[in-house]
């Protein structure tokens, strides 16, 4: 979408969204920009912020006084104020006639999530248009998911080959070579030859 677009919805909608956060930065980079960036790298897509409009008068272009400082110092802020660092891509664009700060948040990698405040050590996640704290179970959840799950590859006490299905092993079979050349094994490869240790069922 457009700027002039998401800003016509922000002024339609009367509120920033869950993915769009506006804020007016006439005196700077705001400190309470800080839990939207970790929300933004949080959230599946990340978020877009804006800076130079301002909520409380229908999202009114008021403009940055120096975009570009303040461009640098949101990028600074991104790569020392996180763990991990938030990537960003930022531009200053002209809007109604003044100067805005345009920066696209990217989604953290799930191997890194959550995206925390190194100063608090708190993590957040937007909902609506607000930043929430992450609690501490929401907070491990993330932590678990950083690695892929690998129980299904674990063998099931007490079975044998017979409990396969020998037509759906080689349906398997032929699916899994299909989406992994380096595989050996031969598509034509019956249940029985194979060892009973290497047989898994899910």
């Amino acid at each position: 979408m457009e700027l002039n677009e998401l800003i016509h919805d922000l002024r339609a909608r009367g509120s920033d969204t869950t993915a769009v956060e506006a804020k007016t930065a006439s005196r700077g980079l705001p400190t309470s920009l800080t839990p939207t960036l970790s929300a933004f790298a949080n959230m599946p897509g990340g978020g877009l912020v804006i800076l130079g409009l301002d909520e409380t008068s229908d999202f009114r272009a008021t403009g940055v006084p120096d975009a570009a400082a303040v461009a640098a110092a949101l990028a600074s802020r991104a790569r020392q104020a996180f763990d991990p660092p938030i990537r960003l891509s930022v531009d200053v664009e002209k809007f109604e006639g003044v100067d805005l700060v345009v920066a696209r948040v990217h989604e953290a990698p799930a191997s890194a999530k959550p995206c925390i405040v190194r100063k608090t050590g708190q993590a957040f996640l937007r909902f609506a248009d607000g930043d929430f704290a992450l609690s501490r179970l929401e907070m491990d959840g993330f932590a678990a998911n950083r690695t892929r799950p690998r129980f299904d590859e674990e063998l099931v006490p007490g079975t044998t080959r017979q409990d396969l299905d020998a037509e759906r092993v080689k349906d398997f079979l032929v699916t899994a070579r299909s989406m992994d050349r380096r595989l050996p094994l031969s598509t034509t490869t019956r249940c029985s030859e194979r060892p009973a240790s290497s047989m898994k069922t899910t």
